[in-house]
């Protein structure tokens, strides 16, 4: 919650508002992360679990610690774009490894358990870093945030790598695109409540409150 306040008193472009240097990093952010993720099943089967996890935790360990030191705006909006793309990796490597492992007792159980980290992880996730960028600054949290990407990455090393499908299908294809068309309940689920819940959680509350809670003259510890 405090990036887009920490953007937003960056040095950019002549003519940009406060709200727009800080939208404009989070909106890098957020494609790159949607448009990685459809490519992450294909390069999980060509290279395998471990190794495409240790890359993508090391790239977002990486990108968080250069982003830690940037105080150009252009600049970070780059990083947060590589971010992007390594963290659409993480999450879709980790989602695919855990139907994989679900075979056995159940797959239902096994991506009930990948939402629950992954919930855990955003509920958790902004309350601390809230507290400490009003304790140590931006700098300082970005950097603890790579340094966990960086814990994430020793784990990754000790992953036995779990088989998959045989098959090697290409990861984008307009047979895959005409499949999803032909679900039309679940093309109705994500036109009409995942993809604007998303926009409307991220609006609101990566950038919409904190910019809010700014102009107040309020600490981001209490967005």
């Amino acid at each position: 919650p405090f990036l887009a306040v920490h953007a937003s008193q960056l040095d950019g472009p002549l003519g940009l508002t406060p709200e727009v240097l800080a939208g404009i990093p989070l909106s890098t952010f957020l494609l790159t992360w949607a448009l990685s993720q459809p490519f992450g099943a294909s390069l999980l089967q060509r290279f395998g679990a471990r190794r495409c996890l240790m890359a993508a935790t090391a790239m977002v360990g990486a990108t968080l610690l250069g982003t830690a030191g940037v105080t150009n705006w252009s600049l970070l909006t780059v990083l947060r774009g590589l971010t992007g793309v390594a963290f659409g990796f993480v999450l879709i490597f980790a989602q695919t490894l855990m139907l994989r492992v679900g075979q056995a007792s159940g797959r239902g159980a096994a991506i009930g358990e990948f939402v629950g980290a992954v919930v855990a992880a955003g509920i958790i996730g902004p309350v601390i870093g809230g507290l400490m960028v009003v304790k140590l600054g931006a700098p300082v949290t970005l950097a603890a945030a790579g340094l966990f990407a960086a814990s994430a990455w020793l784990l990754a090393r000790r992953l036995d790598d779990v088989p998959g499908p045989a098959s090697r299908g290409l990861p984008l294809s307009w047979a895959s695109l005409r499949a999803l068309l032909r679900h039309h309940r679940l093309l109705a689920l994500l036109l009409c409540s995942a993809i604007p819940g998303k926009m409307a959680a991220t609006a609101v509350l990566l950038l919409v409150i904190p910019l809010t809670v700014l102009e107040w003259g309020e600490p981001a510890a209490l967005t």
